[in-house]
């Protein structure tokens, strides 16, 4: 283990509001296929300042830092000092910080991060000549009255939630099995490859269930039937969305909207918030904005540093 990573395992023992898909254990399950390591700032003190972990792996035989598998959020996470600021002086500590951050980044062919809605200054990595995008999710803050969140829906989707409530069963799912199967419905559906093995959902779901960090909901007809599923994980500020996934020839059955509405509701009882972890998938995205929650935004930064990365990506995004 590098000195970077064991400082950084200690330091996430008492960050505790570091969220929960930059938590070493998170890490070390999620880059089981390639390893992850971490950049670390400091100030005068020895203090940690910001942290930046990071998935090295290869494809294609070539170096890249990439997105692990179910992680919405990978990138730098900040430490301000605890008295307050001036707005250049926050700015100045952020440009340090961060530039000293990714100066220790490898040499990659590809590098790409998705910051966590907290960072919102790209221009420390457009300076290292990163590509800077905004990718957006949907999220109602923790406290949002129920009432209100139900009333700011589009109708058709209460409408659904209603007829849900009815004519479907929701069950608590302790299987990580029965919500894989679940979930690959939703892909073989569209003759897409699943992201993800069951032998690995099944290792993160045993962590989480241990740490007591995630609910596994399903919801069936009167015969038995599954008709969607949902899996939903949370740290100390945030219950997200984390997989979602059914029979879509059953998906007027309302399930959907059942699953969601039940993971808001979670999240306002846990005093969360509660984060759908948008998808940049036009149909998906309509779901989720028909639930009428704040659409923020988050940093998607990227960099190419082969030419015959880039090349090769416009081949494998045309196939």
């Amino acid at each position: 283990m590098s000195n970077n990573k064991a400082q950084y395992k200690q330091f996430c023992e008492g960050a505790k509001e570091l969220p929960l898909f930059l938590q070493a254990w998170w890490l070390d399950l999620v880059c089981a296929n390639g390893s992850w390591e971490v950049a670390l700032a400091f100030d005068q003190g020895g203090q940690i300042t910001g942290v930046l972990p990071y998935y090295l792996t290869k494809s294609y035989g070539l170096s890249i830092i990439q997105i692990p598998k179910l992680t919405p959020y990978i990138g730098v996470w900040l430490c301000y000092p605890d008295n307050p600021q001036k707005r250049t002086s926050k700015y100045a500590f952020e440009k340090k910080v961060m530039t000293e951050l990714l100066g220790q980044l490898p040499k990659v062919s590809f590098s790409a991060h998705h910051h966590p809605i907290a960072v919102d200054n790209g221009l420390p990595f457009y300076w290292q000549g990163y590509e800077r995008n905004n990718w957006y999710t949907y999220r109602f803050a923790s406290g949002t009255p129920l009432e209100e969140i139900k009333m700011g829906m589009k109708a058709s989707v209460r409408n659904k939630i209603d007829k849900a409530e009815q004519n479907l069963l929701l069950t608590e799912s302790f299987s990580a099995t029965a919500f894989y199967e679940l979930n690959k419905l939703t892909f073989d559906r569209q003759e897409m490859k699943m992201p993800y093995g069951l032998e690995f959902f099944q290792k993160l779901d045993k962590v989480l269930s241990e740490k007591g960090q995630r609910k596994i909901l399903i919801v069936r007809d009167q015969e038995g039937i599954a008709h969607a599923g949902i899996y939903l994980v949370w740290d100390q500020k945030t219950l997200y969305n984390l997989a979602l996934g059914g029979d879509t020839t059953l998906r007027k059955s309302g399930a959907i909207q059942l699953l969601l509405w039940k993971g808001i509701q979670l999240a306002m009882k846990k005093g969360l918030t509660f984060d759908f972890e948008g998808s940049m998938i036009e149909n998906i995205e309509g779901v989720f904005r028909d639930f009428g929650g704040e659409r923020v935004p988050y940093l998607r930064t990227t960099r190419y540093g082969s030419r015959w990365w880039k090349i090769l990506s416009l081949i494998i995004r045309g196939k």
